[in-house]
């Protein structure tokens, strides 16, 4: 089990919403990505030659028929966490750059 880093919604003619979330499992180097559907369980590991948007795509068409309003967005937490890590990480590069001169 990993961190919720990004959603892709789809809508059906219905209009019923699903949902495909991704999750990266950082335990692993590199980091590893899972598709897993919120609807039927379906999972699947992210490929090299498809994206997660494709595949999240193609599973929302092929096995609920939602093909309309595709979206995708980061999970809230993990964006915030973006905005936090990166210029830390920078702050400490600059002070271990700083001590080293």
């Amino acid at each position: 089990m990993g961190a919720t880093t990004h959603y892709f919604s789809a809508a059906d003619s219905d209009g019923q919403t699903f949902t495909v979330h991704m999750e990266r499992n950082f335990a692993f180097k590199p980091p590893q990505d899972m598709l897993i559907c919120e609807h039927c369980g379906w999972r699947s590991r992210l490929r090299f030659l498809k994206g997660p948007l494709a595949l999240a795509s193609e599973h929302l068409s092929s096995a609920h028929g939602a093909d309309r309003n595709l979206s995708h967005e980061k999970d809230e937490t993990f964006r915030r966490a973006q905005w936090v890590i990166i210029p830390l990480s920078i702050a400490v590069l600059l002070f271990i750059f700083v001590m080293l001169t």
